[in-house]
């Protein structure tokens, strides 16, 4: 989770996450499971606790009996295990790059699977809501696992993103957040206008901000044909 800047203009010919000509980072390296445990609880002390909030309040809204979640990089699997706690009948599927964390969720039913985000080891359109919380940040192409999520997902499903986000004015807080990712090597922030616009090209309409503060951002999308097919860049309100 976590990594540090990204360009802010748009690439010519389109909009996509990592911009033509500049070398793609590597993906991050997940820390061990009790690392990242410290890590993450101090990043939502500090930044993206409202974020993921707002994101699960929305969430929790589309849960009923039956329906099928896919959790994408799910870490240790938290946000699963309150997911199931709001409704224990819905279909859950966690996926994770990293077998320490599949093995720290066990305890959590559904079908457990590794792989990563840029090639889902999925169907197209066999889930109807498409999670990734802290994620698409760690890869080396953003853009890929957007599209992925969203092929996924059925028509008419959702695609739900909690992410950390570059802010044009950054306050203390905003330059330790991206000192601390630099350091570690852990993910790079992302301009929120370029995630909506790979949403949209990935096929994703109906894209909502969540309300929240902080160098974070909770987007849901709905997988349907959009009603415009030229994604323009705007700044944030």
């Amino acid at each position: 989770m976590f990594w540090g800047g990204s360009d802010p203009r748009p690439a010519a010919g389109g909009v996509r996450s990592t911009a033509p000509g500049r070398a793609r980072p590597a993906p991050c390296q997940t820390p061990p499971p009790a690392r990242y445990a410290r890590l993450h609880a101090r990043f939502l002390r500090l930044a993206g606790g409202e974020a993921e909030a707002a994101l699960e309040a929305a969430l929790v809204m589309l849960l009923r009996p039956g329906v099928r979640v896919l959790d994408a990089g799910c870490g240790p699997g938290a946000i699963s295990r309150r997911l199931i706690a709001q409704d224990p009948r819905i279909a859950l599927t966690l996926l994770d790059k990293d077998p320490q964390m599949l093995a720290r969720c066990r305890d959590i039913g559904g079908r457990h699977l590794q792989g990563t985000l840029e090639s889902l080891p999925l169907r197209t359109a066999s889930v109807d809501v498409a999670l990734a919380v802290w994620s698409i940040e760690t890869l080396a192409d953003p853009a890929a696992g957007l599209h992925e999520l969203v092929r996924v997902t059925r028509p008419g499903g959702w695609v739900a993103l909690a992410f950390c986000a570059q802010e044009e004015a950054v306050d203390w807080l905003d330059r330790c957040i991206r000192l601390g990712m630099v350091v570690r090597g852990s993910g790079r922030m992302l301009v929120p206008w370029r995630v909506r616009c790979d949403l949209a090209q990935a096929g994703a309409a109906d894209i909502r901000q969540l309300h929240c503060r902080g160098p974070a951002r909770a987007l849901i999308a709905r997988n349907r044909p959009p009603r415009a097919s030229q994604c323009r860049p705007h700044r944030d309100p």
